[in-house]
Parts: C-alpha cells; structure tokens; sequence
C-alpha cells in the first residue's frame, strides 16, 4: 500500500499567493492616487465645511426675513431690529455676516469667506450683496437680493 502524503501541494500554494498578490494590490490601489479612498474622504470633508456654513447662512437669512416682516408688518417686536437697518436687505446681510467667526478671511475649518457688493450692473443679482465661501475642494456663491432673499449658484 502507498503511504499518503498530508499537506498541501504546490499548485495549491501557489494559486494562494496569486490571490493574496491580487488582493495586495487592489488594496495598495485603492489607497493611493488622485481617485484614492483618502484623497474623497478629503473632498467630502471639504464640501461639507461648505455647505453647513452654507446651510447656516441660509437659514439666519431666513429667521432674519421673517423677524423683518414680523416687526415691519405684523406689529411684533424684536431687540437685533434697530432704526439702523433701514432695509430688509442690510439687516439680512448683517445676520449672515454675524453667524461666521473669521481669522485672516477664514473659518476655524479653513473655509474662505468674503463678503461684498455684486460687481453685476443688470441682470439677476444687481444691487444685491455677494458673500463667496471657498476652500481647496468646494465653493458657492450667495447673494442677497434687496428683498432680502438669499440665493445660492
């Protein structure tokens, strides 16, 4: 009688280390490169600084419009609407403003923020006032019509 061999063979251990070499290199892949798992962990990171400042502004601007009709209309009072804002658009503007804290031009995430006049003399966004939030990976462009609305591009 032929005594059995136990253990494995080597096409067994062969094809186990192609398999471990493929899956090496799937993973060393997908960590590495413009298209890498880090590399959108970063962009979305960088989106979403973005839009809460985004999200946060827009809904200041928001409770500011309604806090504006409510005392301008509706005979309510409110303590932040003084006789220095003579339009819906500055106080909208100054709510906006007030919710961001910048160091050198930026938020404590390390999103740009500026804040201006439109440049445009027709169109959608005359006479508005522009705020430009921007970082490395994302940016959007408000603007607050002399309705006091807040619109996003």
């Amino acid at each position: 009688m032929l005594k059995q061999e136990k253990g494995i063979t080597l096409i067994a251990l062969i094809i186990t280390i192609i398999v471990l070499l493929i899956l090496s290199l799937v993973t060393i892949q997908s960590l590495s490169g413009s298209d890498s798992a880090p590399e959108k962990a970063s962009q979305a990171k960088a989106q979403e600084d973005v839009a809460d400042i985004k999200d946060g502004m827009t809904t200041e601007a928001s409770g500011a419009l309604t806090d504006w009709y409510a005392v301008k209309y509706a005979g309510a009072t409110s303590p932040t609407i003084d006789a220095s804002y003579t339009t819906v658009q500055a106080y909208v503007w100054a709510k906006i403003q007030s919710i961001v804290t910048l160091t050198d031009g930026k938020t404590s995430s390390g999103v740009s923020v500026t804040f201006g006049a439109s440049a445009e003399t027709s169109g959608t966004h005359k006479g508005s006032y522009k705020v430009e939030l921007s970082n490395d990976k994302a940016s959007a462009t408000g603007y607050v019509s002399a309705q006091g609305t807040l619109t996003w591009e």
